[in-house]
């Protein structure tokens, strides 16, 4: 969350950062939460740029895992820095990028609180299914949450009960 307000501030239009730089080089502001068009890419720099130090971690910790008598080996047979990144490195880094690819697929479904909070209640403060997540489509339409539907029949399914009277 903090991440995000952080994000906010820089994105602000009137009194962001970039906006400040942008507008001392002469370029006009632009709108970064507001313009459908920006907005989510705004949003994916965001996402990027809060996940990337763990990943660049998970990727150190993985090298560093890689034992020494395997380069040691790769270089007796004469291989290269290329060979042995090709035929050692990158074989022992495929576990720590299964992991880092699960993660980042895992976190691309739960962005949620993100453009939610940046875009001012996922709307991009104007109605614009392009600013939305995936989540946020969900909740609108009820697949997770009060179902929109106000016949008795679609209303008693999601209750557990079989009784059509549901207020």
């Amino acid at each position: 969350m903090a991440v995000t307000i952080l994000w906010q501030q820089i994105y602000s239009f009137d009194y962001g950062i970039l906006n400040n730089i942008l507008h001392a080089a002469g370029i006009p502001s632009v709108p970064w939460l507001v313009d459908p068009r920006v907005a989510m890419p705004s949003i994916a720099i965001m996402a990027t740029w809060k996940n990337v130090g763990i990943y660049i971690v998970l990727f150190l910790v993985g090298l560093q895992n890689i034992p020494r008598e395997l380069y040691e080996a790769a270089n007796l047979d004469g291989a290269g820095t290329f060979k042995q990144f090709r035929y050692v490195t990158l074989p022992m880094l495929n576990p720590t990028v299964v992991v880092i690819v699960v993660l980042s697929t895992i976190g691309g479904f739960s962005l949620f609180i993100e453009p939610y909070v940046l875009t001012g209640a996922g709307r991009c403060r104007a109605p614009c299914p392009e600013c939305s997540t995936s989540t946020t489509r969900r909740f609108r339409s009820g697949i997770w949450g009060t179902p929109r539907r106000s016949d008795s029949s679609t209303r008693s399914s999601y209750s557990g009960s079989s009784s059509s009277s549901v207020a």
